[in-house]
């Protein structure tokens, strides 16, 4: 009986590192496209690149929003529900849809807005216009892929964002060689990309079970016709809950630079390489928590035995990502030197603090993604908004009115924030346990 659960426990070890790497190479192939463009618009004047990347900003905000639909579709079906249960998934599509336009409309609002800050305002509007296709389709595009997670279809993610790269570098490549006025590639990438988009949509659905894709499109058509109804308007910003973490991440780690502009060159350099490093490393192991998230909730075993599993998936992602560690702890001075940070001791103490955080990112980046899953997509919202906004922010402000702020004081605030959420999330985890195996009992009345 122990050699058989040790198997069984190794199986889904292995399944679940399979599912999450495909999850995580699938989000992560995407993001590389924003160097490719960099790249192909060096041949332009700086302006060029800059409005881009400003344009680039302001949708990855918007579009973060669009990503709770993946995790509310993970997070309320099942393989079983989509499958044989007409009215929940037509709910739920019937939010997406509402969802879209009400996406797409924030944006038109935001652009507007961030229209008369910029420096070249036509470069601007150029590539936001010529993206809001994308936008618009993104709740959609989001809940395809959370089907498709549910349906324990994760290499075809996979297989379409590696067909997706190969589009963004021949566009990119286009525009390279052809070098058409600012407006016109940047109008060309906007319009490319939001074909692309486009393409990424009916090809998930193609790909998807027939089955699945069946029932899909059943809710799709049933859920057009309530999408504009008072009760699926109101749940619309409840919907969005799945992304707040992510906006409370994006606009400290915004404030957190501009904060760090008032540093030393050096050390506010550190400070913003500190940023895209964390990032990085981080936001993979988010599709990680998702799929162990699923996995989980697919698990008809006793509290005792979803608990050490949970352990187990955890353990896995510390293996993982304490060897990244590693070199940030023992050599600072090679990471400082691929960084191309300077050598000072606070840089070097520092990238030190950056490994700390990553050793406990399994329990904070990781367990909170399984939260949101198995919990709800809304988990960890308070806790976030606790430490990062009412304790964090306000200690470095503190700091930097009292001329005590420097890089070391900086990251030290934001590690210990980083520690309590870690512990909240292990606090939260113990306590779903802890419920699952002692149920209320029923109201005797």
């Amino acid at each position: 009986m122990v050699k058989e659960s040790a198997g069984r426990n190794d199986g889904d070890t292995k399944d679940f590192l399979a599912r999450g790497t495909k999850m995580a190479l699938a989000m992560f192939l995407p993001g590389i496209k924003v160097l490719v463009f960099f790249s192909a618009l060096s041949v332009y004047g700086p302006e060029v690149p800059a409005s881009y990347g400003s344009t680039l900003s302001l949708l990855l905000v918007v579009l973060s929003l669009g990503t709770a639909y993946q995790i509310l579709v993970v997070a309320r079906l099942r393989k079983e529900t989509l499958l044989h249960d007409a009215d929940k998934p037509a709910a739920l599509a019937s939010v997406v849809l509402a969802g879209s336009v009400c996406l797409a409309a924030v944006a038109l609002v935001a652009g507007g807005a961030a229209l008369f800050f910029q420096h070249s305002p036509v470069l601007f509007a150029a590539y936001y216009l010529a993206y809001l296709p994308s936008v618009l389709i993104a709740p959609l595009l989001y809940a395809a892929g959370g089907i498709l997670v549910v349906t324990g279809q994760e290499g075809v993610r996979l297989r379409t964002s590696v067909e997706n790269f190969v589009g963004y570098a021949a566009l990119a490549v286009a525009v390279f060689l052809w070098q058409p006025p600012p407006v016109v590639a940047l109008v060309v990438i906007g319009l490319g990309c939001s074909l692309i988009d486009f393409a990424t949509l009916v090809r998930s659905v193609l790909r998807a079970e027939p089955e699945a894709r069946n029932a899909a499109l059943r809710a799709v058509r049933i859920g057009a016709r309530d999408m504009f109804s008072a009760q699926v308007v109101r749940s619309v910003p409840g919907s969005f809950s799945g992304s707040f973490d992510v906006l409370v991440l994006v606009m400290t780690f915004a404030l957190v630079a501009q904060i760090a502009t008032t540093l030393p060159v050096a050390q506010a350099a550190a400070a913003v390489a500190f940023i895209t490093v964390t990032r990085t490393l981080v936001v993979p192991l988010k599709p990680y928590g998702m799929v162990a998230g699923r996995l989980l909730r697919a698990f008809e075993g006793t509290p005792e035995e979803r608990g050490r599993r949970l352990r187990l998936f955890t353990a896995s992602m510390a293996l993982l990502l304490w060897p990244v560690a590693l070199p940030f702890l023992i050599v600072p001075a090679f990471v400082a030197g691929l960084l191309g940070l300077e050598q000072e001791p606070l840089v070097l103490w520092g990238l030190r603090l950056v490994g700390v955080q990553l050793l406990m990112e399994p329990w904070a980046g990781f367990l909170s993604s399984v939260l949101k899953i198995v919990i709800a997509p809304h988990a960890t919202v308070r806790s976030l908004v606790v430490l990062l906004w009412c304790t964090a922010l306000p200690a470095i402000a503190l700091l930097a009115l009292t001329g005590s702020l420097n890089l070391l004081s900086l990251w030290l605030v934001m590690i210990v924030a980083r520690a309590g959420f870690a512990l909240s999330s292990v606090y939260m985890a113990r306590r779903s346990l802890a419920r699952s195996a002692n149920p209320p009992l029923p109201d005797p009345r």
